[in-house]
């Protein structure tokens, strides 16, 4: 409660149209070029440490192509797994798969607040269609993940674990 009472104290404004207002767990405060994302506490989460994260719009509006890189991963990620965390997204590794008509894309990911690390999240494309989850891990996949034949298609020939051994996916 104290740091809010110092943002207001500091002329910021509580936002409601903010992407990390969707859930339950932040509320925005901005004061002209600056926003302040800050962690609400409640009954539920009392005993968590309260933080509040600040930076100027202008720095990320400024390079809205790296934006635009990553917010078609981001709506598929959203659509597949929702959550009340916010992610932060790094640049999208993109290959044309061995398949024709289809391209694959791992971003390394983190959760804001979630305590859960960094991880790896894979994503695949038909014929320049949406971008499509397909699955996140912070480790080797096995070969048994790449469970549809759209799935298998889409990353034939990458890397994965059959029990022990290296293989990797097969066309279906």
């Amino acid at each position: 409660r104290i740091m809010v009472d110092v943002l207001k104290g500091n002329n910021f404004a509580l936002v409601t149209d903010n992407a990390y207002t969707k859930g339950d767990l932040f509320d925005a405060y901005q004061r002209d070029d600056v926003l302040c994302v800050a962690f609400k506490l409640n009954e539920e989460n009392a005993f968590e440490f309260p933080t509040v994260n600040c930076g100027n719009l202008s720095k990320y509006t400024k390079d809205l192509q790296a934006y635009r890189d990553v917010e078609p991963f981001a709506k598929a990620l959203d659509a597949s797994y929702p959550t009340d965390y916010g992610y932060e997204l790094d640049s999208p590794h993109i290959e044309d798969s061995k398949t024709s008509g289809y391209k694959t894309a791992i971003l390394d990911i983190g959760s804001v607040n979630s305590y859960v690390g960094r991880w790896l999240v894979y994503f695949y494309q038909k014929d320049g269609n949406d971008w499509r989850y397909f699955t996140g891990t912070q480790g080797p996949l096995n070969c048994t993940d790449f469970n549809t034949p759209e799935i298998r298609a889409a990353f034939k020939g990458t890397s994965c674990y059959d029990g022990e051994t290296v293989s990797t996916v097969q066309s279906p």
